[in-house]
């Protein structure tokens, strides 16, 4: 079993001359702000249970990754083009797995990635094309499968 955890407080040390405002020239001073799309808390949890069946082996595996409500990009209110504040990431992620590995060396395994089907944002950006559009991406949507392997 392992358990993992960051605790941080993120911020604009010096970050004069941030970006320019299109249509009146200010430049933006993010100093002192907190940079987007770094969470102050994440945890990380796994477990992994191995049984024996005679001549097989068999595990059962879990983890879970945890981190809080934060902004995917750093927002500018002065801009309100650049003003991305709107879009925020929490991560829930559950995976989970068993498997079975019998003497001859053929293995298979049951899986699951995203179990939940917890669904956010991973980034969100200003778009490029168009004035006054967002663009984002979305984490991976649950999926699952089967994994069969043979040893030679």
């Amino acid at each position: 079993m392992k358990l993992a955890g960051t605790l941080l407080d993120p911020f604009f040390n010096d970050f004069k001359g941030a970006g320019r405002n299109a249509q009146t020239g200010e430049t933006f001073d993010l100093t002192g702000r907190t940079p987007g799309g770094i969470t102050k808390t994440s945890l990380s949890f796994a477990a992994n249970y191995r049984v024996s069946f005679g001549d097989n082996d068999g595990f059962l595996n879990a983890d879970y990754f945890f981190e809080d409500t934060v902004e995917v990009a750093t927002p500018i209110p002065e801009n309100p083009v650049l003003n991305t504040g709107q879009f925020t990431r929490e991560t829930k992620n559950l995976n989970l797995s068993a498997g079975l590995m019998t003497s001859n060396g053929l293995g298979v395994s049951l899986w699951v990635r995203n179990a939940t089907d917890h669904e956010t944002l991973t980034a969100a950006f200003v778009g490029v094309a168009q004035a006054l559009t967002f663009s984002g991406y979305r984490n991976q949507p649950r999926t699952y499968g089967v994994t069969v392997t043979k040893d030679f």
